[in-house]
């Protein structure tokens, strides 16, 4: 179709130069042939116009001679007739030969009578019809022809000398006399000619740059309707016909916009269509046409061809008691009898039942007034109108709800006048109904004597549009004992957000009231006992581990002494497990303090489990070999290796439960059961004694802080907190703690926590040697304390691994040490007197040359409040005391890059296996002769271990040892179990062949 459209575009373009063409051909036929014909008839009228007045004058003359002659003859006679006529003759033929070419001219004198020429040609004869001619017309002109020259057409002029009866004629013949006219028209002739072809080349180039023009011009419209809105006539000239591209081109880019702007507007509607929940109409009111969107239409239920397009179909949906009143609504609008459509409409849906539709429309008028188009919209307002039912019923309901609540409930206006209430308000104030308050003011109310201060307040709640809530005491309640109301005023807005009202509440709150002072003044004691009870804490937790700092910091520095006997370290780790012990009853109370205010904090970590359940076991396992019960660990499906969770609570509550259960069973055994389940990550911890149980009426009481049931004979050493801590750990970890207990049989805890799996599978890392000193220079330490007890435990932990120690009392004394030598690190207590540990770091962090000085804080506070204020105070770091030496150490490291020296070993070369290897082994096929890659450094670790007596500290070690070199497995297991048997001569037995130590080895002998 586009090519057929250009083709003939390209068609009407030759069209219109073959046009161009014509209409200059006709142009200058229409002007030339005009002309030409004027001129003819110009040069034809003048030429012969002057032969006839020339000749006619001539013959004036002659006839005048004539005249003459007469009186001539009168006076001469007839004699001199002849002489003058011939003198007459040669005198007017001789006049003619001036006017006529060549002589060509034919004179001749008829006689009138004879009909016959008596002067001049006698060939020329008159046919009878000129003649007569001649004789009526007497003077004039005649075309003949002669018959002795047919070819040649005479003009003769003729006039009658009356006088002589004699007809005198001219005769010229017509070549002759219109000899200019054939020159004119032979030259127009070829003048027409050259202009017409002249006029036709410039109208053909002329057109074709036109039709040049009109065929890039039509291009360019044919690529705009081939739909390129882009496309414009590219070559512009600076003419008349290049100000018309310029113009199309500009009418282009204005239909390019409005392209746009209507595909914008069309896909705005098309979305409009698609988003709008409105159905569409739109009746054309010339044809009666109406066009239904399909949203209308799906409205009533109907799809896209179910409904016709006509005002019919609109009129048979509509309700038969909706339809008069809307037609006539639509008739009024059309006749602009109301300003604006709109109604409320039922319609038919599909399925028989009907629909609330709002319909509003506007129509479109002609310039005469009358509407030609009606377009509307339909809302489907079926929702709405159940909603409105509902809304009515929600409005009974309420009012009934109103009526019976206990509150006092109304609603007033600006000025205060009561525009409603509920029954129990009206009650209140002396009425039978809440409609007899409706238009009173306070003034008449019962309490008119505090209704001044409420209009205040109410105003005040308006004035500044916010709700306005106070307990007030408005009036004494019958008993005499002062009321308490709970009042509340909340603006009421119109539709516009004006406030025009308010709604008041009040609530008569006076047992409430009471209670709630009775219960502050309770709550303020709580918080007074509270607040001494954490003093008391804070202070019991200072004062206890302070001495037990110095007991557990000189029973860590003596247990590092080698040339200690057996009976003395066995004194010294007597010392250090009491110590440990009190230091354990104090971390309960802080703990189940904490855990009572909320303070407790969990700290989730990747950790391995089979090593912490290995931990845990063989702990066990000693207690209760050494209790003489057996402890036996099942683990009820596959464990993952590793979990997240915190591990320090974990084993808190394991430990707890464990060591319950030890305690409390004599006879029989402890189980610990473990279970996990990979779907829904919880794992079960259970254990089972076969201890004294638990009566049903204890059961509760068993969780309750420092409290033990049983009778006195039963009850164990402790405190009575493990169980209440435990419990809220696992409740503070998410899980759930269950006991289940038979009196006199035994007794079963279960413990469920969700623990997440973790990637970690590292076992605990291998305990390291012991430090005996340090690489490079030496570091100078300075530690604050006001006590001499703590200083002299540092001092001499320090001392013995070479650091220089400087001291101070107190915090002015540390700022004095620092004036006088710069140490490396600064170990300080925080409570001291003179200046504390909080200001010393602060003052320290002012001056700029120490702001990178170490500040390492040692306290027995160890409340998290203080070591956070340590912190933010400039400390780096912060050590709870009694310090542990590997946690000293630790810090020391981090924060002076040390690099430690450690004892030095025995051996370093692998030594055959001693043959102590029982029966048992041997039966188990192993290699007596074997050697295995036991180092000096292991050798001698387990060596002090044994001497230390720490049973547990062996069994550990040997399971790393394991794990580092599976080879040494079997050898191991033979360590753990004379651990624990107790058998340290056995274990020293085994280890002796590798220790080549002289001290060492000379000790084992003796």
């Amino acid at each position: 179709m586009r090519n057929i459209f250009f083709s003939n575009f390209c068609k009407n373009a030759l069209h219109t130069q073959s046009k161009i063409i014509l209409f200059a051909f006709l142009l200058l036929l229409g002007f030339g042939t005009p002309l030409f014909l004027a001129g003819y008839l110009t040069i034809n009228t003048v030429t012969y116009s002057m032969s006839k007045a020339l000749f006619f004058k001539e013959m004036d003359s002659i006839y005048n001679k004539v005249q003459d002659a007469h009186k001539v003859l009168k006076e001469a006679g007839v004699s001199e007739l002849d002489f003058y006529v011939t003198s007459s003759k040669e005198h007017l033929l001789d006049e003619l030969a001036k006017h006529y070419k060549d002589n060509q001219g034919k004179l001749t004198i008829y006689d009138v009578s004879t009909k016959k020429p008596i002067l001049g040609d006698g060939r020329l004869i008159l046919n009878e019809a000129d003649y007569n001619t001649i004789l009526k017309e007497k003077q004039g002109v005649i075309q003949h022809t002669v018959n002795y020259i047919p070819s040649y057409t005479f003009y003769t002029f003729f006039t009658i000398v009356p006088e002589w009866q004699w007809i005198v004629m001219l005769s010229i013949p017509e070549h002759v006399l219109f000899v200019e006219r054939d020159y004119y028209l032979k030259v127009t002739f070829i003048t027409i000619i050259v202009t017409l072809f002249l006029m036709l080349f410039i109208s053909y180039v002329f057109s074709r740059r036109i039709s040049q023009k009109l065929q890039n011009t039509l291009k360019s419209l044919d690529s705009v309707e081939r739909g390129d809105l882009t496309a414009r006539i590219e070559k512009v000239d600076n003419d008349e016909f290049g100000v018309i591209q310029q113009g199309i081109n500009h009418m282009l880019d204005r239909i390019a916009q409005v392209n746009a702007d209507l595909k914008v507007s069309q896909e705005r509607f098309n979305l409009a269509m698609k988003g709008t929940s409105d159905g569409l109409w739109d009746l054309d009111l010339h044809t009666g046409a109406v066009f239904y969107s399909p949203r209308w239409k799906a409205m009533l239920g109907h799809g896209e061809d179910e409904i016709g397009n006509t005002m019919s179909e609109f009129q048979r949906l509509i309700h038969p008691d909706d339809l008069d009143e809307i037609m006539q609504k639509v008739a009024d609008y059309l006749a602009k009898k109301i300003p604006t459509y709109e109604a409320t409409i039922r319609l038919r849906h599909k399925d028989g039942h009907y629909i609330w539709v709002l319909t509003r429309g506007i129509a479109l008028w002609d310039e005469t007034g009358s509407a030609y188009r009606f377009i509307g919209t339909h809302v489907d307002l079926t929702a709405q109108k159940q909603a409105e039912e509902k809304l009515r019923e929600q409005q009974e309901f309420l009012k009934v709800v109103i009526d019976n609540i206990p509150q006092y409930l109304y609603w007033k206006d600006k000025s205060g006048h009561y525009l409603g209430c509920n029954q129990h308000f009206a009650e209140k104030a002396g009425f039978q109904s809440a409609t007899d308050l409706i238009g009173l003011d306070d003034s008449t109310m019962p309490w008119r004597d505090q209704a001044h201060q409420l209009i205040l307040r109410e105003q005040e709640a308006m004035d500044n549009d916010r709700i306005l809530k106070y307990v007030d005491t408005y009036r004494q309640i019958p008993s005499g004992v002062l009321g308490y109301f709970d009042i509340n005023h909340i603006p009421l807005h119109d539709a516009n957000n004006q406030v025009f009202g308010l709604l008041g509440m009040a609530e008569d709150i006076t047992e409430r009231k009471l209670a709630e002072i009775q219960l502050s003044e309770a709550k303020e004691a709580a918080e007074l006992a509270n607040r001494a009870k954490s003093t008391f804490l804070a202070n019991m937790s200072h004062e206890l581990r302070t001495p037990l700092n110095g007991i557990l910091g000189y029973a860590q520095i003596l247990g590092r002494d080698r040339r200690l006997m057996d009976d003395q370290i066995e004194g010294i780790r007597i010392i250090q497990r009491s110590g440990e012990y009190l230091l354990t009853l104090i971390n309960d109370i802080l703990d189940l303090s904490k855990i009572e205010a909320d303070r407790v904090e969990l700290y989730l970590v990747d950790f391995h489990l089979p090593s912490f359940i290995s931990d845990i076991v063989e702990l066990f396992e000693v207690r209760a070999h050494q209790k003489g019960i057996s402890f036996v660990y099942e683990p009820l499906t596959p464990l993952p290796q590793g979990i997240r969770g915190d591990e320090k609570r974990l084993r808190q509550i394991i430990i707890n439960l464990l060591g319950n259960a030890v305690k409390f069973t004599r006879y029989g055994g402890v189980t610990l059961k473990v279970s996990y389940n990979l779907d829904t990550k919880k794992m079960l911890f259970r254990i089972e004694d076969t201890g004294t149980g638990i009566d049903n009426d204890s059961l509760e009481k068993i969780f309750l802080p420092f409290h033990q049931v049983g009778d006195i004979a039963n009850k164990a050493e402790g405190t009575g907190l493990g169980l209440s801590i435990t419990k809220r750990l696992v409740e503070m970890m998410g899980g759930t703690l269950e006991v289940e207990s038979t009196f006199g049989k035994g007794s079963a805890f279960t413990v469920t926590l969700v623990l997440p799996t973790s990637e970690l599978v590292k076992p605990k890392e291998i305990i390291q040697p012991m430090i005996v000193g340090y690489e490079g220079i030496a570091r100078k330490i300075l530690v604050i304390d006001d006590r001499e007890e703590n200083r002299s435990v540092l001092r001499t932990l320090l001392t013995s691994l070479g650091f220089i120690v400087l001291e101070g009392c107190n915090g002015r004394e540390g700022l004095e040490q620092l004036a006088l030598q710069m140490p490396d690190i600064v170990l300080t207590d925080l409570v001291m007197p003179v200046m504390d540990g909080f200001e010393f770091a602060r003052q320290v962090r002012n001056h700029l040359h120490l702001h990178r000085l170490p500040i390492i804080a040692v306290s027995a506070s160890v409340f998290e409040h203080e070591q956070q204020a340590s912190l933010e105070h400039g400390c780096n770091a912060f050590l709870p005391k009694p310090i542990k030496a590997d946690d000293l150490f630790n810090c020391l490291q981090q924060h002076l890059n040390l690099i430690w020296i450690y004892e030095r070993a025995c051996a370093d070369e692998a030594t055959p296996i001693a043959a102590t290897l029982d029966a048992e082994d041997n039966q188990a096929g192993i290699d007596t002769t074997m050697t295995i890659d036991l180092s000096a450094i292991d050798a001698n670790n387990l060596h002090e271990l044994v001497r230390q007596g720490d049973i547990q500290g062996i069994i550990d070690y040997a399971n790393l040892l394991i794990v580092q070199n599976p080879h040494l497995k079997h050898f191991m297991e033979q360590i753990k179990r004379a651990a624990k048997d107790f058998e340290d001569e056995e274990i020293l037995t085994l280890i002796k062949p590798y220790l080549q130590s002289t001290d060492l080895c000379t000790e084992e002998e003796t």
